[in-house]
């Protein structure tokens, strides 16, 4: 059964969490209102065409002048930035915004090939480029996630504990785009979002079986953050980005010893002298005379906090988290670095896990989940002191 929030009705789940979530700003697209429980994910930024198809009956509404046309089922419509200003949509012109609107819920449009529920809104931003935002109900965006986050094949347990947390990182950061006249992302900076046509039944159940659930700590939003494999140890969520700050509470990190069956639970990485160099000097540090690259100082964790660069004549302490982008997120894996030593013509990094190291181990969460436990137990474990709250 669908959970979404049906367009137009009075819902307001949005209120729900009025005390514990950050209130969207009033100033985000004041003319465009929405019920509540409605978010607004961009899933094309700065755009300049897009291809769109309705999958049953949908109307295209100006929102200026309240003009409305109704697009026929399954003909293929170009949308772009017309010369004056505007957007065309197909033989038509409208000012900017254009929302299309499903008559029926079970109705979608089909946009460069992908399938979104709900509506859609098409606006223009200067120069001339659009940006397209998929309007629908939580529950609905989170059917659209779990399937890039966890795989359909993994435990049910594990799938709900995603689910919840999910959903909750989803409302803690309802807003973060306002300026930009929506909610959230559909990358890896908010959640991976591609819509209906990703959609699984298992990770689907998951969601309906945690309907409107998200965890809370001193009756606020947890910043519910989660990674693929931590290696044995969750971090501290306050050294993780060098902030700094208090190490306490649900973030604080954990002893994890289930991720162990994970193919990520140990990484090896060989770095050319030439990549290193090039790398640094990328990045603004010296490289004249680089001779060495040696581990620097550890959080309690164990994770480390700085990566040494060392020449004839300067010392680099390169922010781990740092080093990390430097070399791209999918080579090193993560900070959590056990050795680097010289192998021939370059370094050899020996790591463990894959991401931030912070909150949720997904691995973890699918090892518990093999042996038994339920999702709440799960997120007991990761996020110690949290209040798990159905809205």
């Amino acid at each position: 059964m669908r959970r979404g929030v049906p367009w137009g009705s009075a819902a307001c789940l949005l209120v729900a969490i009025s005390a514990v979530s950050p209130a969207r700003p009033e100033t985000a697209l004041p003319s465009l209102d929405l019920p509540d429980g409605i978010i607004r994910i961009a899933i094309l930024q700065e755009g300049s065409y897009a291809a769109l198809s309705a999958m049953g009956t949908y109307r295209a509404v100006d929102l200026k002048t309240g003009e409305t046309r109704i697009l026929s089922e399954r003909h293929v419509y170009q949308v772009a930035p017309n010369l004056m200003g505007g957007i065309r949509l197909g033989p038509w012109n409208f000012h900017s915004p254009v929302r299309l609107m499903p008559q029926q819920p079970e109705h979608h449009l089909r946009i460069d090939g992908r399938s979104y529920r709900d509506s859609v809104l098409v606006r223009l931003d200067p120069p001339k480029k659009m940006t397209l935002i998929n309007e629908l109900g939580m529950e609905s965006y989170l059917y659209g996630v779990l399937p890039h986050e966890l795989s359909s094949s993994w435990p049910l347990e594990a799938l709900k504990a995603q689910a919840v947390v999910s959903r909750t990182f989803a409302y803690r950061n309802l807003g973060k785009y306002w300026q930009q006249g929506f909610d959230l992302s559909a990358d890896t900076f908010s959640q991976m979002y591609l819509g209906k046509n990703s959609e699984d039944p298992l990770t689907n159940r998951a969601v309906d079986e945690t309907q409107g659930e998200v965890l809370l700590y001193r009756r606020e939003l947890l910043n519910a953050l989660f990674h693929a494999c931590c290696g044995g140890r969750t971090r501290a969520a306050a050294t993780a980005w060098g902030e700094g700050g208090t190490v306490s509470g649900p973030l604080s990190g954990v002893r994890d010893p289930y991720c162990r069956t994970s193919p990520h639970y140990t990484w090896s990485l060989f770095l050319t002298l030439s990549e290193i160099r090039d790398g640094l000097r990328r990045a603004g540090y010296p490289t004249e005379g680089f001779y060495a690259l040696r581990l620097g100082d550890r959080g309690p964790s164990g994770y480390l906090l700085h990566v040494r660069a060392l020449g004839k004549s300067f010392g680099e302490s390169i922010p781990a988290h740092r080093f990390r982008n430097l070399f791209g997120e999918n080579r090193v894996r993560s900070v959590f670095i056990t050795r680097i030593y010289r192998e021939g013509e370059g370094y050899r990094l020996i790591g463990r896990g894959w991401g931030h190291g912070v909150g949720m181990c997904q691995w973890g969460a699918r090892a518990q989940a093999e042996q038994g436990r339920g999702y709440r137990e799960i997120l007991k474990f990761y996020y110690p002191g949290t209040i798990l709250k159905s809205l």
